[in-house]
């Protein structure tokens, strides 16, 4: 299962991240991970990410918050995603994973299969 990371995470940590200060392991203890920069129904103005992206054949497409990779690494993403081939299962046992592995915050998981 090869992942394509299409956004950025609006955090703190997200940025520091980006920027190489901290590493992919790092961002999950770091005590600023939850620390939002950007946020929707706060301000009156909003400053949106757009992008697009080709979608080919067999795709799958997973949109989540942070409440599934805070709790998940990419690659128990992947393996769920390698082991379950329907997107209702997908979606059903990326939660089950999140929470078994402490579930902290809520977990929005849509999974779409091109």
């Amino acid at each position: 299962c090869e992942f394509n990371l299409l956004t950025s995470d609006h955090t703190i940590v997200g940025e520091l991240f980006r920027r190489g200060e901290i590493s992919y392991e790092q961002t999950f203890n770091h005590p600023q991970r939850n620390y939002l920069t950007n946020v929707l129904g706060v301000a009156k103005d909003i400053d949106p990410d757009f992008f697009s992206h080709k979608v080919l054949p067999e795709d799958i497409l997973l949109l989540c918050s942070d409440g599934l990779n805070s709790m998940l690494r990419d690659e128990d993403i992947a393996n769920i995603i390698d082991k379950y081939k329907d997107a209702r299962n997908i979606a059903k046992n990326l939660i089950k994973g999140a929470i078994k592995k402490g579930g902290l915050d809520n977990i929005t998981v849509i999974v779409v299969k091109i």
